[in-house]
């Protein structure tokens, strides 16, 4: 208190006090408009993610469930299992080879790709090449040629080459949503570009 009456009885101590006030104040001003110059043309927009890394088809890569190799695309008026495709749609295959690599059997499968076009979702449970039978399970550490179908409106632009990302999950002995274990968090791994085939090319493996 005593120091305070002393620099209260200062000459000049509030005024210099003052003049440091009044230029924080005007530094916190300009600083304040010029965020507001910089919100307003974009600049605090959200970065870019950085590319994922590329993977050439034939190539293996651990996800953690799975051992992925994805190996092509094609367009066909037929499903990998080979029925129709249903009127004006066309069926977008993906041939890829899995291996289970935890210690359970999954049909966990579809997550763990993602076509690079707008709302589309397979609307088919996975086929095996190998006979074309519908796949329930993939049992640990049995590699299986497998196809996945989207179906697609007849006429939609396919990019060629097609992005498919692949993702990855995280194991957890108990999640804090569902209470249980198993595989969760997807997030894109690699990205592998594929030529698309022409419509109705072969379907069994090269």
């Amino acid at each position: 208190m005593r120091l305070l009456k002393r620099r209260l009885s200062q000459p000049g101590w509030l005024d210099g006090n003052a003049k440091q006030v009044s230029v924080w104040l005007l530094l916190g001003a300009v600083g304040a408009v010029a965020g507001l110059a910089t919100w307003l043309s974009g600049g605090f927009a959200a970065a870019k993610p950085p590319a994922l890394p590329a993977l050439e088809a034939g190539k293996g890569l651990d996800t953690g469930q799975w051992h992925v190799v994805v190996q092509r695309a094609w367009l066909s008026a037929r499903r990998a299992d080979g029925r129709e495709a249903p009127p004006g749609k066309v069926a977008l295959n993906l041939d890829v080879e899995l291996t289970n690599r935890t210690r359970e059997s999954s049909s966990d499968i579809a997550s763990a790709f993602r076509i690079g076009l707008p709302a589309i979702t397979p609307k088919t449970p996975p086929t095996l090449l190998r006979d074309n039978s519908v796949l329930g399970m993939l049992h640990p550490k049995m590699p299986e040629r497998v196809a996945l179908s989207w179906e697609v409106p007849a006429g939609t632009a396919i990019p060629d080459p097609l992005p498919v990302v692949i993702l990855s999950k995280v194991y957890k002995s108990r999640d804090n949503l569902s209470g249980g274990a198993g595989w969760f968090t997807p997030k894109p791994l690699a990205e592998v570009h594929l030529h698309v085939a022409a419509p109705d090319a072969p379907v069994t493996p090269p």
